[in-house]
């Protein structure tokens, strides 16, 4: 593969908003202020993702959650 290019199809716009919602709830403001803490790469800070990046980081976002509704903090990995 080719530097820069993406392996996958893009993660649909429900996602990324999905992925969004969740890591506002983590404290975050948005993927840039995410970058660090979650490991984002460039590309995925400017929120583009590939649809099993964003399924990756909803379900790593979801487990981290104790319950519904409460934001807990999210460990960088």
């Amino acid at each position: 593969m080719a530097f820069g290019q993406v392996s996958g199809p893009p993660a649909s716009p429900k996602q990324v908003q999905e992925l969004l919602s969740l890591l506002k709830e983590a404290g975050h403001a948005d993927f840039r202020d995410a970058h660090g803490p979650m490991g984002f790469t460039r590309r995925q800070a400017a929120g583009k993702f590939t649809r099993e990046e964003a399924a990756g980081f909803i379900d790593r976002l979801q487990d981290a959650q104790v319950d519904a509704g409460s934001p807990v903090a999210v460990p960088a990995w």
